[in-house]
């Protein structure tokens, strides 16, 4: 749980800071999900409670991220806007 939690982090840093044009390119973005699912089918083993453990640690990044940035803080910008 706490790795699928770490891992989403650095996503949607990624995302909300338009790295690598990953939020304006629907490609990129798609290229980098399918990536990140590959990975995940090869490092995770084949235990379906561990698929779930990572699944919800991942929600849970997710919401705790967004709380952070966007409920709690401002989202983060980038330099050029």
């Amino acid at each position: 749980m706490i790795a699928g939690f770490v891992s989403m982090i650095p996503y949607l840093w990624a995302y909300d800071r338009d790295w690598h044009a990953l939020k304006s390119s629907i490609r990129r973005r798609g290229i980098a999900t399918m990536g990140w699912s590959a990975i995940q089918q090869f490092i995770l083993p084949e235990n379906e409670p561990v698929k779930y453990s990572f699944s919800i640690g991942m929600l849970a990044g997710s919401i705790v991220y967004r709380l952070w940035y966007g409920v709690l803080q401002p989202l983060p910008i980038t330099d050029n806007e």
